[in-house]
């Protein structure tokens, strides 16, 4: 597995033998992860309340130089495996040891239990990601439309979260910003935590992903929702989903829950936000 990190610690190990005033010394971090229960209000007044968030998460890299990913040339510490994290559990959780060496860290990267080769284009699946079913993260939940009558509407968010362009292969898929992260590893420094908001994985979402109240059209997709009713736009056919207590999914017809994945602008919303690190924060104690 090759990536921007693989030069772990040659930089620091030269420091060894110049003519510095101190040595970077060994340390060992545990690393934990903790949520927050998660309830957000979109903009456009629909409420979504989430009852699951599971990710995958790791490797995890913390880098000396201030842009993390290519530029990573020497990374302070490293965590190479990955675990499942409960995002909506407000206590640490325990995922593991990070190894490395006292420095000033500029900036983390961490995959989401999907890494990306250089040597191959497909990537590779971690222990962890293949508890979530091949996936990155597993949201589920309910949205509340703001629209008086309407239904309360199960939701689900499947995401397989991987860097895919030739440009970033290789490279973790979470990268922090320059001036994102600032902190220093001592030999005092005990743990890394990191502290997800799923909550603001979803402000990017409106009432369109879970209901829909359209008709047929020459152009349109073939099935569309008039609110609860299905409408196969070929045979000109509609069922009311409410009879069997479905909810009936956008441009998709009558199911149990709606379903959003890497193929649905609102699935590809969920895992920019996750790419740009929104609701993390990383902290050392």
């Amino acid at each position: 597995m090759k990536r921007g990190s693989s030069a772990l610690f040659i930089g620091l190990v030269l420091a060894n033998s110049a003519c510095t005033e101190s040595a970077p010394t060994p340390v060992s971090l545990e690393l934990y992860a903790r949520g927050r229960a998660v309830t957000s209000a979109l903009s456009d007044g629909t409420q979504l309340t989430l009852s699951r968030a599971e990710l995958a998460l790791g490797p995890v890299y913390l880098c000396a130089g201030p842009q993390a990913g290519q530029n990573c040339q020497t990374a302070l510490a490293e965590w190479r495996q990955a675990r499942v994290v409960d995002v909506l559990g407000s206590g640490d959780q325990s995922l593991g040891t990070l190894e490395g060496y006292t420095g000033r860290a500029l900036s983390y990267m961490h995959d989401c239990g999907i890494v990306s080769l250089l040597t191959q284009e497909v990537p590779l699946v971690l222990p962890a990601a293949e508890e979530l079913g091949q996936r990155s993260l597993e949201l589920e939940g309910r949205a509340e439309l703001a629209q008086s009558g309407a239904p309360t509407i199960p939701f689900r968010i499947a995401l397989a979260i991987a860097s895919s362009a030739d440009a970033d292969r290789g490279q973790p898929v979470v990268r922090s910003s320059p001036g994102q992260f600032d902190a220093e590893i001592g030999t005092e420094t005990a743990k890394l935590t990191f502290s997800f908001d799923a909550g603001a994985w979803l402000t990017g979402l409106d009432q369109s992903a879970f209901w829909q109240d359209a008709a047929c059209s020459a152009d349109g997709p073939a099935v569309v929702c008039a609110g609860t009713v299905s409408q196969d736009c070929a045979s000109e056919t509609a069922v009311d989903c409410a009879e069997s207590q479905q909810v009936c999914a956008p441009n998709q017809g009558c199911q149990d829950v709606i379903t959003l994945d890497e193929e649905t602008a609102a699935g590809r919303s969920v895992a920019q936000a996750i790419t740009l690190a929104a609701g993390l924060e990383v902290h050392l104690d």
